[in-house]
């Protein structure tokens, strides 16, 4: 036990143990980010230093750099950090899982799922003159289901008296490759805006992301990370 922390919150209704050497490995990766951050936040066509950055972060520095700062580079930034953290997340709890370390969302299947919900969005609701129908909004939420399906489907599939991780990650395979198949065809006999479409959300960018974004991504990733961080 020397090699845990022990923490006791609200009045000890809440209590857990961390091992020491994995919160010294999470304050320097910590350190890390918040240095790489500051940087990247830096760099673009128009170079700002990295004090003029934290100038910028307590409401200081000049027009310009807030402008470009506040309104471009901060909210790409912010949205690749709460996506990566989302799926490094994802991984680590289905590898902890399944007690594999092949594991991972795009491997199961349930990338691919996600995948093909997108493009079946897209092509459902498109009209004549390729336009959506309905609110871009609930591409993220079609998405979702999808991935849910999904999942469901490779489990019970690999559902054998329990079920054996190689399983799982076999059928997953064959899953994955399957949801590939059914996107690759959709993309190919759907018009060519809905494939460029389509490819952009399989790709992922942030290039135009906004505060918007960040409204919607924050609260959800940010709450499911700290059950995961309990449950685990």
């Amino acid at each position: 036990m020397k090699s845990y922390k022990s923490f006791r919150l609200f009045n000890e209704k809440i209590s857990f143990l961390m091992d020491k050497k994995a919160m010294i490995v999470i304050f320097i990766l910590f350190l890390v980010t918040s240095l790489v951050f500051v940087i990247s936040t830096g760099v673009g066509e128009m170079n700002i230093n990295p004090l003029s950055v934290l100038q910028v972060f307590i409401g200081g520095g000049t027009e310009s750099d807030r402008l470009i700062i506040q309104s471009f580079r901060l909210p790409r930034i912010i949205v690749a950090l709460l996506v990566g953290m989302g799926l490094a997340v994802a991984g680590g709890i289905l590898q902890g899982m399944i007690r594999n370390p092949l594991a991972s969302p795009d491997i199961l299947g349930i990338t691919g799922g996600a995948t093909v919900a997108v493009v079946g969005f897209l092509a459902i609701f498109s009209d004549k003159n390729h336009s959506l129908t309905v609110s871009i909004n609930w591409l993220p939420l079609a998405a979702f289901i999808g991935a849910t399906v999904v999942a469901f489907l490779v489990y019970s599939l690999a559902w054998k008296n329990g079920v054996p991780p190689i399983r799982l990650v076999l059928i997953g395979i064959g899953v994955m490759a399957l949801m590939k198949a059914l996107t690759t065809m959709m993309m190919i006999l759907g018009p060519v805006y809905q494939a460029s479409q389509a490819n952009l959300w399989i790709t992922g960018s942030v290039s135009t992301s906004t505060w918007n974004n960040i409204a919607v991504l924050a609260p959800w990733t940010i709450l499911f990370l700290l059950i995961a961080f309990l449950y685990a």
